[in-house]
């Protein structure tokens, strides 16, 4: 491997936490690679179009299935 494919950390997921901490790790100076296996990062913070035609659909905010369970619902 050739020091220009090498990293000091590989984040495994393009969500929003592993975005935000691989943004952390390269502002202290090491070198981050993110790994998403779908074609979009955000995880759960994205929009979808493709489950019902014609409408978009923001993923997270739709299941909030044990939101009651919160202190904010509380």
């Amino acid at each position: 491997m050739s020091s220009a494919d090498s990293y000091d950390v590989a984040i495994v997921g393009g969500g929003h936490n592993g975005l935000v901490c691989a943004c952390y790790l390269a502002k202290a100076g090491l070198r981050v690679v993110v790994l998403e296996r779908r074609h979009i990062v955000g995880g759960a913070v994205c929009t979808e179009d493709d489950l019902i035609p014609g409408y978009k659909i923001d993923v997270g905010s739709s299941a909030h299935i044990m939101i009651h369970l919160t202190p904010v619902v509380r």
